[in-house]
């Protein structure tokens, strides 16, 4: 999504750019739209958000550290008192969640640019789909 952006404000860029020197060349406009242009292709690109829950057995896992590692990219938190994990990552694709704590029990998820959810059930160092 954040590459279409990018082309639509260039086209709307050069647009207006054409329309700027229609009317005299007023550089000061341009320099606005190349700033907003720059500004765009600087923010952040957050794929997705991945959530969801850790159980071991009946119980939730609560306070466990969970990291994603997506490419280059990674990401961490930590689950609440209901086994609750919430993490952002930058890239999409396959991803690797794990708990370090927990002897580096790890799963595959997947990152898309709508948030995803994955549930699970720790049981050693095994995490299974729920």
């Amino acid at each position: 999504m954040r590459g279409i952006a990018k082309y639509v404000c260039l086209y709307f860029c050069l647009i207006y750019q054409a329309g700027v020197e229609s009317l005299g060349g007023e550089t000061m406009k341009l320099k606005q739209c190349a700033l907003m242009l720059l500004m765009l292709l600087s923010l952040p690109a957050f794929a997705g958000q991945i959530s969801g829950t850790i159980r071991s057995g009946n119980a939730a896992l609560a306070g466990a550290r969970v990291v994603i590692e997506c490419g280059g990219a990674s990401g961490s938190g930590t689950t609440d008192g209901s086994g609750r994990y919430n993490i952002f990552v930058s890239t999409t694709g396959s991803c690797s969640l794990t708990l370090p704590g927990h002897g580096g029990a790890s799963t595959r998820v997947f990152s898309s640019s709508q948030p995803t959810r994955h549930d699970f059930v720790l049981s050693g160092t095994v995490l299974k789909k729920r």
